[in-house]
């Protein structure tokens, strides 16, 4: 297998997908959806086997972005996070929370079904647990508080072998279920053309201009709609703030092709290093799936942070060998809690939904149940919990100053600690650097061929530098998030525009 193949990721590898036109010239549509990840095809199913004409508009492929590089668990377990979410908030919040998520696991399950999706969806147990004496009282708590939430969660101090290692508790939730999510967000795009909506892929929105009706512009024609649903990982367009509210977190994960037992249960550690666990079988092929190893997108060392997971999994499975590498972003939110909903001071009707804090596929599926109910009207229980509009100082004012003196020790930081142009002249093939002359910054890469190219290092959303992921071939915003392939193509926002070829000035 090729490198490009193998970084791809295993979902992407192991699922064959349908290609949908791009957009041409103008349109209609009572409900636009922008994102093709699982958030916004769920929603604009929902809507679309209610007889609402609804549009998909797609960047770049379906489930290109964040949905096709996940743990792939569909689970309403997530590590302590209902631990956090009561302490900021109180139980009555976070049994909202645990009812969406729950819900959100057996709404998939009815998708598969009803559309016959071939997903490798099977139902499994999913743990979270510790090997740490410190964390044992965490974990018990934890298991106690999910119950009383109405969560299929238990303690155990056993893992009946199905782990090379034992650990001293976990929080076991019963019922829970994993899948291959490419090919998931194929069924339901196939889904939403049979029941009469539209999905267009290649068709990069640049603007939605607010109003009644809206208009939502693309690179490539426009659609005139009654609402917008952004179902972008992080809305592109900032009049919610939401660049501010949601800090950008960098994951890996890697595949590794195994013999023998494998767990059949779903784990995840209860503290850091992070490392998520599961199995999955294609094509008479057994594989371990480890994802971990979180950091703040555009810092860290992203090589040295796949390295390790690798470590790991070859220390406690020796014989699995390395097939496929990844890594994928997300955004986790200041209080603990999603922001799914309507923004506040537009004259239109414009949802969002982002700050799933690494669960996209339970909190996304909850997302589209809630959004589908609010694009045509109807109020929905969950929605003020979920609120994008919501303020809670007490829960979130630490993390939303830290977050954003990140941002500006970033901006303003980078610029001193620029990298002399005379560095170029060192790169090894595959290497990037950003490299500054006074007020002026590059983004340089040197290919396998040895050939240079440059960018403007300014990111296109507020002005950050970028910095070079060696470990994928990008360049990450560490602000806000963005991301740039090589080339400067946006991988996904808030940046909506490339990064620019540049010349580089002549060294004297």
């Amino acid at each position: 297998m090729s490198t490009d193949a193998a970084r791809r990721g295993i979902w992407h590898a192991t699922a064959t997908t349908r290609r949908h036109p791009q957009l041409e010239g103008g349109h209609r549509a009572d409900v636009v959806v922008v994102g093709a990840g699982i958030t916004g095809l769920t929603t604009a199913l929902l809507l679309a086997r209610r007889g609402v004409d609804v549009a998909v508009v797609e960047a770049l492929r379906v489930a290109s972005g964040v949905t096709g590089r996940t743990t792939a668990k569909v689970t309403s377990q997530h590590t302590l996070l209902y631990s956090q979410i009561a302490s900021k908030h109180g139980e009555e919040t976070a049994r909202t929370y645990a009812a969406a998520n729950q819900a959100a696991v057996e709404q998939i399950a009815d998708l598969v079904d009803a559309g016959d999706i071939e997903c490798a969806f099977e139902r499994r147990p999913a743990y979270t647990y510790t090997r740490d004496e410190a964390t044992i009282g965490k974990v018990r708590d934890e298991a106690e508080l999910c119950r009383r939430l109405g969560l299929p969660a238990s303690f155990t101090d056993e893992s009946d072998g199905d782990l090379p290692f034992d650990f001293l508790g976990a929080v076991r939730f019963d019922h829970q279920a994993q899948l291959q999510p490419v090919a998931y967000c194929d069924g339901l795009a196939r889904m939403i053309v049979t029941a009469g909506g539209r999905v267009f892929e290649g068709t990069r929105v640049t603007d939605v201009t607010d109003g009644s009706p809206l208009t939502v512009t693309t690179e490539r024609g426009s659609i005139t709609t009654g609402a917008v649903v952004i179902a972008t990982h992080i809305p592109f367009l900032d009049r919610g703030l939401f660049f501010a509210k949601v800090e950008p977190t960098a994951s890996h994960g890697v595949a590794l092709e195994a013999a023998g037992h494998l767990p059949h249960g779903m784990y995840i550690t209860a503290g850091s290093p992070s490392r998520s666990v599961r199995s999955f079988h294609h094509d008479g092929r057994s594989y371990l799936i480890v994802v971990g190893e979180g950091h703040r997108t555009g810092e860290g060392r992203p090589v040295e942070h796949e390295r390790a997971l690798i470590d790991w999994a070859s220390q406690h499975w020796p014989a699995a060998q390395v097939t496929h590498t990844w890594m994928a972003e997300d955004y986790t939110p200041q209080d603990s809690v999603p922001y799914i909903g309507k923004l506040a001071r537009t004259a239109g009707s414009i949802y969002v939904a982002t700050g799933f804090q690494k669960w996209g596929l339970s909190n996304g599926t909850a997302a589209a149940l809630m959004l589908s109910d609010l694009a045509v009207g109807r109020d929905h229980p969950w929605s003020s919990v979920f609120d994008p509009n919501r303020l809670t100082p007490a829960a979130s004012a630490k993390t939303f100053l830290e977050h954003n003196l990140k941002s500006g020790v970033h901006l303003i930081g980078d610029r001193l600690r620029g990298t002399s142009m005379a560095a170029i002249d060192r790169l090894q093939p595959g290497d990037g650097i950003v490299a500054g002359v006074g007020a002026k910054h590059y983004a340089v890469r040197k290919d396998d061929r040895g050939r240079i190219t440059a960018l403007s290092a300014t990111c296109t959303h507020m002005g950050c530098l970028v910095s070079f992921n060696a470990a994928e071939t990008t360049w990450d915003c560490p602000c806000h998030g963005s991301r740039f392939a090589a080339d400067g193509t946006v991988i996904h926002g808030p940046a909506t525009k490339p990064l620019q070829r540049e010349e580089l000035p002549e060294q004297t």
